[in-house]
C-alpha cells in the first residue's frame, strides 16, 4: 500500500475501503492497482493488488499478500529474502533499529495521460455494469449516448467480470425468419393443458429444454444470462452483500436499456423506444459511497451536514 498515486501504472479508484491498524485506527482505501519495478540487474517486476491510501506516509509491503502471490518469504537471523515464484530472489534486506526492514524499489517512470486513460476506462467500464469494453468503444466512437466524455478505451482484465461471466459453451440454435418452434424450460407456465391447448391452435411446435441447460433457450435466456452476469459483476465489484441481488437487477435492467447491443447497431434501446439519446453521466458505480444533505431542522452548528449512504443503483 501506498500514498503516491503517481508509482501506479495501473489505478482503478472505483475500488474503495478502509484499513486498519493495530492501534486500531482505520484510514479510507481510494483505489486499488499495479506499481512496475526496476530492480538493479534492470529486470522489471509488476506488484498487483496494491491500495492507494492517501492518507499513508510511508510504504507498506505485506508479507502476507506477498505468500498469497506465490513468493517464498525467509527471515533467519536479522536477515529477511524474498524469492519469486521461479525461486529468484527479489528482496534481500536486514532489519533495522525500529525492527522493520526498509526495502528501496525504484518504480518505473510512467505517463500520467495512460494512468488517467486507464482509470477512466476501468470507471465507465464499472459504471456500465461491466458490459464489453467493445460495446463501449461503440458507444463513444458513434456518439449513442451523451453524458460520456471521449476517451480511449482500453482492454483491461476485469477480476469481477471473471468472477460473474465464466460460462458453459452454447449450444447449438436454430435460425429462420419466422417462429418455428417455442422452446422453454419446464416451469408450470408452460406444460399447463390450456397452454399446450394454445399452442397446438396456433401451430407453434413445442421443445423443452433439457434440465440445468438454459444454453438451449436462444435469445431469452441469452439475455437472462446477460442480466446475471452483469448482476454478479457488479455485486463482486464492490463486495455487495448477495441479499441486495434485486437492486443490482433493478440497476443492470436500467444500464443494458442504454448500452449498445450488437442487435441494434447503431442506437441503444432506449432510442429506439423514446426517440433521443440517453444522458448517461449521472451513472455512478454501484455499491459506492455518496452523501446525502442532511436537511432535519433544529440541527446545531456542529451537526453533520450530510451522512454517507451506498449507491444502489438507479430505478428504470
Amino acid at each position: 500500500m501506498t500514498g503516491d498515486p503517481s508509482y501506479f501504472t495501473i489505478l482503478d479508484e472505483t475500488i474503495t475501503g478502509k484499513v486498519k491498524f493495530g492501534d486500531d485506527s482505520r484510514i479510507d482505501i481510494k483505489g486499488k492497482g499495479s506499481i512496475s519495478f526496476v530492480f538493479k540487474n534492470g529486470v522489471k517486476k509488476t506488484m498487483s493488488n496494491v491500495y492507494f491510501i492517501p492518507a499513508l506516509r510511508s510504504n507498506i509491503i505485506s508479507l502476507g499478500q506477498a505468500t498469497e502471490a506465490g513468493c517464498e518469504v525467509s527471515m533467519k537471523e536479522d536477515i529477511l529474502c524474498i524469492y519469486d515464484r521461479e525461486g529468484r530472489l527479489l528482496i534481500r534486506r536486514n532489519r533495522g533499529r525500529n525492527r522493520l526492514y526498509k526495502v528501496l524499489l525504484e518504480p518505473e517512470s510512467t505517463s500520467c495521460l495512460q494512468v488517467i486513460t486507464s482509470n477512466e476506462s476501468s470507471k465507465w467500464h464499472a459504471r456500465l455494469g461491466h458490459i464489453n469494453f467493445d460495446n463501449i468503444k461503440l458507444m463513444v466512437d458513434k456518439e449513442l449516448v451523451t453524458g460520456i466524455p471521449k476517451i480511449s478505451i482500453t482492454k483491461n482484465t476485469c477480476v469481477s467480470c471473471l468472477l460473474g461471466k465464466q460460462t458453459r459453451r452454447p449450444f447449438p440454435q436454430e435460425t429462420g425468419i419466422s417462429i418455428k418452434t417455442f422452446r422453454t424450460d419446464h416451469g408450470g407456465e408452460f406444460t399447463s393443458n390450456e397452454f399446450n391447448n394454445f399452442c397446438e391452435e396456433n401451430g407453434i411446435q413445442r421443445h423443452l429444454t433439457a434440465p440445468y441447460s438454459p444454453q438451449q433457450n436462444g435469445v431469452v435466456e441469452r439475455r437472462n444470462r446477460t442480466i446475471l452476469e452483469m448482476t454478479r459483476s457488479i455485486l463482486k465489484h464492490m463486495s455487495v452483500l448477495n441479499y441486495m441481488w434485486g437492486e443490482a437487477v433493478r440497476h443492470v435492467t436500467y444500464l443494458i436499456n442504454r448500452s449498445a447491443t450488437r442487435t441494434l447497431a447503431s442506437k441503444t434501446p432506449y432510442e429506439i423506444f423514446k426517440g433521443s439519446k440517453p444522458n448517461i453521466s449521472h451513472l455512478r458505480v454501484f455499491g459506492c459511497i455518496g452523501y446525502a444533505r442532511v436537511s432535519a431542522p433544529h440541527k446545531k452548528k456542529l451537526d453533520d451536514r450530510s451522512r454517507a449512504l451506498v449507491h444502489l443503483g438507479t430505478e428504470p
